[in-house]
């Protein structure tokens, strides 16, 4: 007999995310044989709020339904006495009173009272809404995972905002698999968009939101909060493709996905300062403190710091209470989530152009300048942030030459230098659509036929 405890109503259709169920599905079986290890004992899917965490979550007590397995749902948004609380009062839907441990220790009572669980069934735990800034929740939960996830009947998910990595505890650490969740392709966009009521629309209106998916995919670049707030101002009436329109719809994004959703946790008073950091930081694709200062300093002095040392604990100051900001270690430089910079660079491209353009240049000029001072792979890095910056600021006809000149650079760099650029540019499709289809063909002619550039 399957049982699901805890959650709440089952949302819309998950779109696009067969990988992630896959990984699910795959931990389903191994917890289901009961003479073998799961690979994957624990995982944490992260990333912006409204990017479908919580509807892959559900999806997934589904599948505990579909399976019979018994899934215990908690909300990490309360006070952590609660959360033992309320995982005690779960098993206890499962459990003989008599079976309950009697004591005062909340927390040790809600551990003994789920080793008694496993002892009976294997158990799928889903722990929502994890803030990984609050340090008291952090510790609730490695403590509980570290003295229960031993037993092989017990399967662990997470959701969060940003990355959980548990570095304190090392053997805890190496049994946590992360997963980032991805903006939607065009293709599940489109199919996303087709899963919303337009029953309530006339023919013309409903001809007019069907011509306008493609637009709200590039606006949105595939963030469902994002699409869901575009789609329901044109279902009012207001046209993407009216330039007197743009404005409003970019305005009802803005207050929808920023406003009411991204700074609700941040104090009042401070939202319009935060929100104007994050607008001009989402500028460049990664970005250090150096990069960081001179923007500010040379794009809004309203933002500029007393001096250089107060620039240090800026990006933990702008991330509290949002999780957006992080350093990536892979890209060497602070970044701001995806959905998110997007968001505020369609913001600026439509309400500022000429701002928009000049960051870009300017930028675009940075990085030519950091790629001339190094070399090998970390050149490569600086020259792709070049062309996409070069890619929002130039003219069209003036981008062909840019990408040649700069192909020929990095022509000049080592093998493993050259086989990043491959690997990295096939993977990039924000900087492919900035380049445009001629461009993108250009490149992936040079990265298969490289020494046909030498007689370009």
């Amino acid at each position: 007999m399957s049982s699901t405890l805890g959650g709440g109503s089952t949302p819309a259709n998950v779109i696009n995310r067969e990988h992630e169920l896959a990984l699910i599905k795959r931990a389903f079986k191994e917890l289901l044989a009961s003479d073998k290890l799961l690979s994957t004992p624990i995982i944490d899917f992260f990333g912006v709020d409204g990017i479908g965490k919580t509807s892959i979550l559900y999806a997934i007590k589904e599948m505990c339904q579909a399976q019979g397995l018994l899934c215990i749902w908690i909300d990490a948004n309360q006070h952590i006495l609660q959360l033992s609380h309320d995982l005690i009062g779960q098993v206890k839907h499962r459990l003989p009173l008599k079976q309950m441990l009697a004591t005062e220790d909340v927390y040790t009572q809600s551990v003994q009272a789920t080793r008694d669980l496993l002892e009976r069934e294997p158990v799928v735990v889903i722990v929502d809404s994890i803030d990984a800034t609050n340090e008291e929740l952090l510790q609730w939960i490695e403590a509980m995972l570290h003295d229960l996830i031993e037993d092989p009947h017990l399967f662990v998910i997470l959701a969060s905002k940003q990355k959980l990595s548990f570095d304190s505890d090392r053997s805890l650490g190496r049994k946590l698999t992360p997963f980032q969740l991805r903006p939607l392709d065009w293709r599940s966009s489109e199919s996303y968009l087709n899963t919303i009521d337009n029953k309530s629309l006339s023919e013309s209106e409903s001809r007019r939101f069907s011509e306008s998916k493609e637009i709200i995919f590039h606006w949105t670049r595939g963030y469902p909060l994002a699409m869901n707030a575009m789609a329901a101002a044109i279902k009012t009436g207001l046209d993407p493709q009216r330039a007197e329109h743009q404005s409003l719809l970019v305005d009802i994004i803005i207050k929808q996905v920023i406003d009411n959703s991204l700074l609700t946790r941040v104090e009042l008073a401070e939202r319009d300062k935060r929100k104007a950091y994050l607008s001009l930081l989402s500028m460049p694709r990664r970005f250090n403190l150096v990069i960081m200062q001179e923007l500010i300093d040379k794009f809004d002095a309203t933002l500029k710091l007393k001096s250089r040392l107060k620039y240090m604990g800026l990006p933990k100051s702008i991330d509290q209470h949002i999780d957006v900001l992080d350093w990536d270690v892979r890209q060497a430089g602070y970044t701001i989530d995806e959905p998110i910079r997007n968001l505020f660079q369609l913001y600026r491209r439509i309400k500022d152009p000429a701002s928009f353009r000049a960051i870009h240049a300017f930028l675009a000029q940075r990085n030519a300048e950091l790629a001339a001072e190094v070399s090998g792979t970390d050149r490569v890095r600086f020259l792709k942030e070049y062309l996409y910056h070069s890619a929002h600021s130039e003219d069209p006809a003036a981008l062909a030459p840019i990408v040649s000149r700069t192909l020929e650079r990095i022509q000049q760099e080592p093998d493993d230098a050259f086989v990043q650029f491959e690997a990295e540019f096939s993977h990039d499709s924000e900087l492919q659509d900035a380049l445009g289809q001629d461009n993108v063909a250009s490149i992936y002619a040079f990265i298969h036929h490289p020494q046909a550039q030498e007689g370009m």
